[in-house]
């Protein structure tokens, strides 16, 4: 006993430097506990560290590669940080933008750094969101069974995803929304805590409305375990959303977007062309996997993947209750999107791309979960790393994915400062594609036949394809006659079909510029002026 008792006294003198000696042990110490300090500050940062590194070079070093909706965005932007108000055309209250918190986080970071460049700014914007990701999933995925240094790269390649990177640079809200999500998520069922997973989901909402799957979600499976209705979340969930549905109320005389009016009249699809899609994109990580893969071998994969989200949500469930209405989250979106049937557009993607990296990746940790432990990082490495190569191969390697960033969208940007000195300032412009060309000639005000911004226009939308053609995008006689623009920019294919064969169009109309294009079969994006006014 006193041969112990001696060691235990030698062992706490050598912890903390008492009894003889001190000075000079406490003195030799200090800067090894700094070093440590150190040492334990860069284990905690060099994941966060090499996660921000990668974003600036595949997000940020390639600069802005807007797409045409993103700049519907930017000029709501811009006019509400000057001051003009929430509107696209000012004096026009229409609410043409589903995304009302990413505007006004545009705005405000636009104010703030005193910067107009609001391509620049919403690449950076998705920057710091998508960091905000990964490092969540590091703390999601580990409280589901899934080790923290499997999580680690199931988060690296969703940063190094090809279709995420895509939506992150054409400067879409999707970046900020999924962080919400996961945010979400992370507070419903890592953290417990109800009431800021109900305010996460409301802001996720602000930013997208197609997340109000989520809260849904929240609130029943509330339901399910304490058999009481959640009082309290409803209330954080009204707190966060209730003002922006009353401001929209009283401003717009709707909190629904005009845009979702008119895009649900502007496109003929095929009854299961969503549906389709997306089981193909399950499949194969692939918006292109149709005209690439054969049927069966779509079929036969997507299957798999269910089967490895099934697993993997089952283990997550058993691990974590709380994981339960993330699971459930993507089978209701694909059910969602089916239904609703949607034109598909690229940045619908990466909310389930986040949980396809997740669960599935997470069921694959379960069937290599038997083996040796020195086996398992190795398994799921080359796991992972082989559903990254699938991704990439679907945009046709990196070549392929450059391309892809260059679309219609650089044309436009051509075209409209070739036009700048020759339309009038403050004429009006029609358009079919209001994006970039409405965001350069800011000044100028936009009649958008579509019907995004202009509800006058949606009325005389063609309710059906126009001879020759398998979409109702064409630009009917009756909505020029009746709004007449001063102006008319649209694509050859656009009016291919109707104004080109209007005499009443070439009567009030002439052609005064023509630049080259073949963008969606088009031949040429054509300029008309108004030749007279009755």
């Amino acid at each position: 006993m006193p041969k112990a008792t001696e060691q235990t006294r030698r062992l706490a003198v050598a912890r903390t430097g008492t009894g003889a000696g001190s000075g000079e042990a406490a003195g030799e110490r200090k800067p090894l506990l700094a070093w440590d300090s150190l040492a334990d500050a860069w284990r905690a940062l060099r994941f966060p560290v090499l996660v921000a590194l990668l974003l600036i070079t595949v997000q940020i070093l390639p600069g802005p590669q807007a797409f045409d909706d993103a700049y519907i965005t930017y000029r709501y932007a811009r006019n509400l940080a000057n001051g003009d108000g929430f509107v696209y055309n000012r004096g026009e209250r229409v609410l043409g933008t589903t995304t009302p918190l990413y505007t006004i986080l545009l705005a405000l970071t636009s104010r703030a750094t005193s910067s107009d460049n609001l391509p620049w700014l919403s690449i950076a914007i998705n920057a710091v969101f998508d960091l905000g990701t990964a490092l969540l999933l590091v703390r999601v995925l580990p409280s589901f069974g899934m080790p923290v240094r499997v999580a680690r790269l199931v988060s690296i390649a969703y940063v190094l995803s090809p279709l995420r990177i895509q939506v992150a640079l054409g400067g879409m809200e999707t970046s900020m929304a999924v962080f919400w999500l996961l945010a979400a998520s992370h507070q419903y069922a890592v953290k417990k805590g109800s009431l800021s997973a109900a305010a996460c989901s409301g802001i996720a909402c602000l930013t997208r409305p197609d997340l109000a799957i989520l809260p849904a979600l929240f609130a029943v499976h509330a339901i399910a375990r304490s058999r009481r209705i959640p009082w309290k979340p409803t209330a954080a969930f009204a707190a966060v959303t209730a003002p922006w549905l009353v401001f929209s109320w009283f401003y717009f005389g709707s909190p629904l977007p005009q845009s979702i009016i008119a895009k649900s009249s502007a496109y003929l699809l095929h009854p299961y062309q969503a549906s389709t899609d997306l089981l193909a994109y399950v499949g194969t990580r692939s918006r292109s996997s149709l005209r690439s893969w054969p049927v069966p071998a779509i079929g036969i994969s997507a299957i798999v993947m269910l089967w490895l989200y099934v697993v993997g949500s089952w283990r997550a469930a058993r691990e974590n209750p709380g994981a339960l209405p993330l699971s459930l989250f993507s089978p209701l979106y694909v059910l969602a999107l089916s239904l609703a049937n949607p034109l598909l557009f690229i940045w619908y993607y990466p909310p389930l791309l986040l949980l396809l990296e997740g669960f599935v990746d997470l069921g694959i940790f379960r069937l290599v979960e038997a083996a040796k432990r020195r086996f398992q990082a190795p398994a799921m490495g080359l796991a992972i790393a082989g559903l990254l190569i699938l991704e990439w191969a679907g945009t046709g390697g990196p070549q392929g994915w450059v391309a892809s960033l260059s679309g219609r969208e650089d044309e436009y940007e051509t075209a409209a400062a070739a036009l700048q000195s020759v339309l009038e300032p403050g004429r009006s412009i029609g358009l079919p594609e209001i994006g970039v060309f409405g965001y350069a000639f800011g000044g100028h005000r936009v009649v958008d036949t579509v019907g995004l911004v202009t509800p006058e226009a949606v009325p005389y939308l063609l309710t059906g394809p126009a001879p020759g053609q398998t979409f109702t995008y064409a630009i009917s006689d009756e909505v020029i006659a009746e709004l007449r623009p001063d102006y008319l920019i649209t694509l050859e294919i656009f009016i291919r079909p109707t104004l080109m064969q209007s005499e009443s169009f070439h009567a009030s109309y002439r052609l005064i510029r023509e630049f080259e294009t073949n963008a969606l079969g088009s031949d040429g994006l054509l300029v008309f002026e108004q030749s007279h006014s009755d």
